[in-house]
């Protein structure tokens, strides 16, 4: 067999006709390959030559049914999709150097297009209106016809294909096609830009991918990392979070290397995103495929026996803490919040508390006229002579009991009291921890 690196092969016609194969008959592109690089051995160095091809000289490179539907459609038979138009019973080869003669001899496949669905050829026949849907599905089969025929085809050819479906269904797109003026609405102005698109590689910038355009990661600029740190593999990554994950049980809590925890927070930071999201991914994953089967008019497909759908993995903030324990330790969440979002939330809480706070409180001791509100700055007054001018603490807690006042919020939703002495581990038997996220302080009241 000639290889394709040698001089004087003809490379072109050689992925031409792969190319072709593949789209008449399910085959891999290394078998595809294989057949058009044998031809080529046989000495077809046309493409028309491709309708003179036999049985036997495809060998036993084809299982008989792939050989005969294989040369039915170079032949300009009917195929498998029953009889077809005269105008249509020739080879849809891919041509190379298109000329404005092939664009010319271009012909809408109307069997093809009938093969969509029955509602669609009915409605057409019938001269009925279309709905959106039906016009998408009509748009991108003929456009793929159009590549097919005319791969290097320019937009220009769209108008002699309006012009085609004037003549065979005019009421039907009577509408769209607008006298063959091409605006926006029309099926011609649609059809030329789906062409253009479709030949565009969507690319996407790193930025892009790391901060898509979804309610999941608003607000964030590295929701999902793109690429592994320098000189890291999938391996070695994981070592690292066991190596924490061993750190965080074996060291006590004063004795932790914070320089040595950040930096490998920090490599690890893509694999933590990966874990948060995955959930978020696995929903989006399943409403594009959902979307993609609605935009091709799935909507006969047997439905998916409810045990046999596939199930979205959940993951619980117990998995998190337990793989990611720095995660949930203050210094680590600020860490994480800071690389997500480019914000330093220590420091924005710190220009907070100087240059808002105190106006905050005073607006809502001027604004309420409720006894409270005496209680509230009579505790703060006493709190600030107990702890100093510089201590925010008690402007801060009266901020907070001002806010549930002015909103009327309930103070039990939004942290609990425990016991100044009871341990982390004890606090689920000692109150009843509520659904929603709460603070819970140790002591008996807040200043």
């Amino acid at each position: 067999m000639a290889s394709t690196s040698e001089e004087g092969i003809d490379i072109q016609l050689i992925q031409s006709i792969s190319t072709d194969i593949q789209r008449i008959i399910q085959v891999t592109p290394q078998k595809a390959k294989e057949v058009a690089e044998h031809l080529y051995d046989l000495k077809l160095r046309r493409l028309d030559h491709l309708a003179y091809v036999k049985e036997t000289d495809l060998g036993d490179l084809l299982s008989p049914f792939e050989a005969r539907q294989l040369l039915e459609v170079w032949k300009g038979g009917e195929g498998s999709s029953g009889g077809q138009d005269k105008e249509n019973r020739r080879p849809r080869v891919i041509v190379e150097g298109t000329t404005d003669d092939d664009k010319d001899k271009f012909r809408i496949n109307w069997q093809d297009i009938y093969a969509i669905n029955k509602d669609i050829k009915k409605k057409m026949i019938q001269g009925k209106k279309l709905k959106r849907r039906e016009k998408k599905q009509i748009i991108g089969r003929i456009v793929q016809q159009v590549r097919d025929q005319v791969p290097n085809a320019s937009r220009d050819v769209f108008d002699k294909v309006a012009q085609q479906l004037h003549d065979k269904h005019s009421i039907t797109f009577q509408s769209e096609l607008a006298k063959g003026r091409v605006v926006k609405k029309t099926l011609s102005f649609k059809m030329k830009t789906k062409f253009d698109n479709d030949r565009r590689p969507i690319r996407r910038t790193t930025t892009e991918q790391q901060a898509p355009s979804i309610k999941a990661a608003y607000g964030c600029l590295r929701w999902r990392v793109v690429d592994l740190p320098a000189g890291e593999t999938e391996e070695t990554l994981e070592e690292k979070r066991i190596a924490l994950e061993n750190y965080f049980e074996s060291h006590r809590q004063n004795a932790w290397d914070w320089t040595y925890i950040n930096g490998e927070m920090d490599q690890l930071f893509g694999q933590q995103r990966a874990e948060i999201n995955r959930q978020a991914e696995e929903i989006l994953k399943a409403q594009k495929a959902l979307r993609r089967n609605k935009n091709k008019g799935n909507q006969n497909q047997q439905q998916v026996p409810p045990g046999q759908q596939a199930q979205v993995v959940v993951t619980t903030t117990s998995d998190l803490r337990d793989r990611w324990p720095f995660l949930f330790v203050p210094s680590g969440m600020l860490m994480h919040f800071t690389k997500l979002t480019d914000i330093n939330l220590e420091e924005k809480f710190e220009t907070f508390m100087d240059s808002k706070l105190e106006k905050i409180v005073d607006f809502l001791l001027a604004t309420n006229s409720d006894k409270k509100k005496k209680s509230v700055k009579k505790n703060m007054d006493r709190a600030i002579e107990e702890l100093g001018q510089d201590s925010t603490v008690p402007v801060f807690a009266a901020a907070m009991l001002l806010l549930i006042q002015r909103f009327k919020e309930n103070k039990k939703a939004l942290w609990l009291m425990v016991d100044e002495h009871v341990e982390e581990s004890e606090i689920s038997a000692h109150v009843e921890l509520p659904r929603t996220p709460c603070l819970i302080i140790q002591g008996t009241t807040i200043p």
